[in-house]
């Protein structure tokens, strides 16, 4: 279990993570956008280093069998030197490649980091407590990065330059670096009964692993279908609606505030339902997104779509987590790795596909259009996937009270107080 200073510290190690985050994932995309790169190569900047991330976590299960903390600061290194690599590529004139070689090197550091990060920390946490530590630090992160977004975004429109915001981020991440080899080495000889442990179940039912595959799959094509269009709205907000560095900010930092607000609500309904239902709920939204912006460029109507799409991405992201566990207890990981692996190849191939469509004559609209026909047909697919796990359908009692459940505000309302724990909690 966590000390009190050791548990204060994984906060500050997290708020410094949260700047490196809101300085430059979405800033690094925007200033190459910005610089005229193609439709082509920005869907390879939005989704080839992801992929690269993913392809690593699929080893991840052997990595951490031993010495989980130093593979964690080896993964804080190779995203310290894509951090290094994009700052060169502002300051100096450089070929696609290295841009894109700086932005790999990030997402693979950052990918490998999380599971590792968490194994770190289920080997130093009471099992009764992990999930409200995780939720809260996970809570404190998200709205530390939204405001460090609009905090970015100020100090651009008052003569910041990109150089300066990437480099604080390359700070950050190295300040974050130290106190997180700090926390390995003072928990180094801390050891703890497996009863405290948070670790994978034994197999309590057996799975369908045809039907496991077959979900991957559907799955995939679904993200195929989502990232036809989901890498122009950069492009969209940029080029067509001609949004201010501020106002381009906020939008790209709301669905952080769903998702943070709202994912209490989804582990609620999940309990008092399945998780398959909130595959479902949530696919059928995520499917009407594209479509839902093309009826107005109403800058509020904007913010509220990005609510939107915060708060069922989080839900689907969520729930198909949780598929996995009941379904695979004991290969969680394996499953999990797999399934990112899967879904990060379909989503390279979708943002392919769309960014040879609007290089090739067609608009943004025509791809919208296109996205939103592809992701309900795949949604309805992958619908009738997840039933297969629970051998049942939802009803549309079941999907009216699951969404009365996510959607409730005062549940949402109240994680607002649950960012930083109380003194109390902090010392367990």
């Amino acid at each position: 279990m966590f000390s009190k200073n050791v548990l204060k510290l994984t906060y500050l190690e997290g708020l410094f993570y949260a700047l490196m985050v809101s300085s430059t994932e979405t800033y690094a995309i925007y200033y190459f956008t910005k610089k005229g790169i193609s439709g082509t190569e920005l869907a390879l900047l939005t989704t080839l280093p992801v992929l690269l991330g993913a392809i690593g976590q699929l080893i991840i299960p052997r990595l951490v069998k031993k010495n989980v903390g130093g593979f964690l600061l080896l993964t804080h290194l190779i995203q310290f030197l894509g951090l290094g690599l994009i700052i060169h590529c502002v300051l100096f004139d450089s070929p696609f490649l290295a841009v894109l070689t700086g932005l790999s090197l990030y997402w693979i550091g950052g990918q490998n980091a999380a599971p590792l990060w968490l194994d770190w920390v289920s080997h130093h946490c009471k099992k009764s407590t992990f999930a409200s530590y995780l939720g809260q630090r996970n809570a404190f992160v998200v709205f530390a990065t939204m405001i460090f977004f609009l905090l970015f975004s100020l100090l651009l429109e008052n003569g910041m330059s990109f150089v300066q915001v990437f480099s604080l981020g390359l700070i950050a991440r190295l300040i974050s670096s130290i106190v997180q080899g700090f926390l390995i080495f003072k928990t180094r000889n801390v050891f703890h009964s497996a009863s405290e442990l948070v670790e994978d179940k034994p197999c309590e039912e057996v799975m369908d692993k045809d039907v496991l595959y077959s979900f991957f799959c559907w799955g995939g094509l679904f993200r195929f279908g989502v990232t036809l269009c989901s890498p122009f709205f950069i492009t969209y907000m940029i080029n067509d609606l001609k949004l201010t560095t501020p106002e381009f900010v906020v939008l790209s930092a709301i669905p952080f505030l769903g998702r943070a607000l709202f994912q209490a609500n989804w582990v609620k309904a999940t309990e008092e339902g399945r998780s398959y239902y909130g595959i479902q709920v949530a696919c059928l939204a995520i499917s009407a997104l594209p479509i839902l912006w093309t009826f107005s460029a109403n800058y509020y109507y904007l913010i509220a779509l990005q609510i939107m799409s915060g708060i069922f991405w989080g839900g689907i992201e969520l729930t198909q987590v949780l598929m996995i566990q009941n379904h695979a207890y004991g290969s969680s990981r394996k499953f999990t790795g797999m399934q990112g692996a899967i879904f990060t190849v379909f989503s390279v191939l979708g943002a392919l596909c769309g960014g040879y469509l609007l290089d090739s004559g067609f608009s943004i609209f025509d791809i919208f259009n296109i996205s939103t026909i592809a992701r309900f047909a795949l949604a309805f697919i992958l619908i009738f996937q997840a039933r297969k796990f629970q051998l049942s359908k939802l009803s549309l009692r079941h999907g009216s009270n699951y969404l009365v459940t996510v959607l409730s505000i005062r549940p949402s309302l109240s994680n607002i107080m649950k960012v930083v724990p109380t003194r109390s909690r902090r010392s367990k």
